[in-house]
């Protein structure tokens, strides 16, 4: 913890404000993010629209994101992070203005700004953790900032249905981007010019493409694409393959997906332990990852509710497992400060929001060309593969390799 105090010259409490504001910041994007899927018929039948398009609602934020992860994260290795931060929750509090859109196009503008908003907010809150914290708590931390997103995801499900009833579609989704109104307004009054003031010099431009383009840094994306991939697709549209191939009410059905997202959420506590104990990642990657696949398509091809439940438990439980391990990686590579640290998970992050996009209107489009959802869901699940991949193809980093490197160098 020393090493977190001394670079920053703040007081060790302080690091603490930092992780609740990262945590909140997360929970801002969680909680929207998905929340339209369970709402999809209620708005193809408001616009008038066709699958394909309404999947551009879902898929979207993940296309804007991963088109403008990478660009953010070099302007804030150059102008900072603080500042940079706040422009991310700025776009993140646009989804409360959800209510006054007019037309499917100016409801896409605002769902659009989300993913901007997640490009600019994701990454740098690694590089914040990773300024204010030693390597060793870093996957305990990451771990649970993250498992803010997934409470959120969980939220935005399970209550969209049962407050559009009571207030209407439109502004149940506005209400979901009020935590990132307030925390914008906690940031500016806490973090921005604390961090800004902590804030290392900027790094070369040199030094930024070097780390794009290592092969590591690659990897670490692999690693990503198979759970955001995989996730999204499966979120995005299991509540309406219930709702309309299972015969169940869309209540149940967005019930039935967020009860397995909050139910799995302990795991990621265990995962970050375990983790941290074991002082491995590699196997944390490889095993989830292929368990994953495998389980991903039994969550519709399955006909049991209970089986399909169980499917989608195992399905997020090895998610939520695999977690901890990617993120600290990059923290644990050679030579990484907090800037290279935010160019790193902006690379992954693009990456992964790039099968993010792409695999809901994909799916919505196969849907309307075959009748079916069975192909394009069977699509969405196997990306997640890639993450077993990229344990296979990434050097080990944790705390026992490191160990073993010091005694055979001695």
């Amino acid at each position: 913890m020393a090493e977190a105090v001394e670079e920053s010259g703040r007081p060790g409490a302080y690091r603490w404000v930092i992780f609740a504001l990262v945590v909140l910041a997360y929970m801002g994007i969680g909680l929207p993010f998905f929340a339209p899927a369970s709402l999809l018929p209620l708005v193809i039948e408001a616009y008038d629209i066709d699958r394909a398009s309404a999947g551009l609602l879902m898929g979207g934020p993940s296309l804007v994101q991963a088109v403008l992860t990478v660009p953010s994260s070099i302007l804030a290795a150059r102008l900072g992070i603080g500042r940079t931060f706040t422009v991310g929750l700025l776009l993140l509090a646009t989804q409360a203005l959800v209510p006054f859109t007019a037309g499917f196009y100016q409801l896409l503008v605002v769902r659009l700004a989300l993913g901007a908003g997640a490009a600019i907010v994701m990454p740098l809150a690694g590089a914040l953790l990773h300024r204010w914290f030693s390597r060793g708590p870093m996957p305990l931390l990451t771990g649970l900032s993250f498992t803010s997103i997934a409470i959120g995801n969980g939220l935005g499900l399970l209550t969209a249905v049962p407050l559009a009833e009571m207030v209407g579609w439109k502004v149940s989704l506005g209400v979901y981007g009020l935590l990132a109104v307030v925390v914008l307004l906690l940031w500016m009054a806490l973090g921005q010019g604390k961090e800004e003031r902590a804030t290392a010099p900027s790094i070369p431009f040199g030094d930024i493409f070097q780390v794009i383009r290592d092969p590591k840094t690659l990897f670490i994306g692999l690693a990503i694409v198979g759970p955001w991939g995989a996730s999204t697709a499966l979120i995005s549209w299991l509540p309406s393959f219930y709702y309309e191939v299972r015969q169940v009410s869309l209540g149940e059905a967005g019930t039935r997906v967020s009860m397995a997202l909050l139910a799995t959420i302990p795991v990621t506590f265990v995962a970050s332990v375990l983790v941290t104990r074991v002082g491995l990642r590699k196997p944390f990657m490889i095993v989830p990852g292929l368990v994953m696949g495998l389980s991903g398509l039994g969550t519709f091809l399955l006909a049991a509710p209970s089986a399909a439940f169980v499917s989608f438990l195992v399905f997020y439980s090895c998610n939520r497992l695999s977690t901890p391990a990617v993120l600290a990686v990059p923290s644990e590579l050679p030579g990484m400060t907090s800037e290279r640290v935010g160019v790193v998970w902006g690379v992954a992050f693009a990456m992964g929001a790039s099968f993010a996009f792409v695999s809901p209107p994909l799916i919505g489009l196969i849907r309307d060309l075959t009748g079916s959802f069975i192909p394009g869901l069977a699509f969405g699940a196997l990306i997640a593969f890639s993450l077993a991949l990229a344990g296979l193809l990434l050097p080990e980093t944790g705390p026992r390799a490191r160990r073993k490197m010091a005694l055979a160098k001695s």
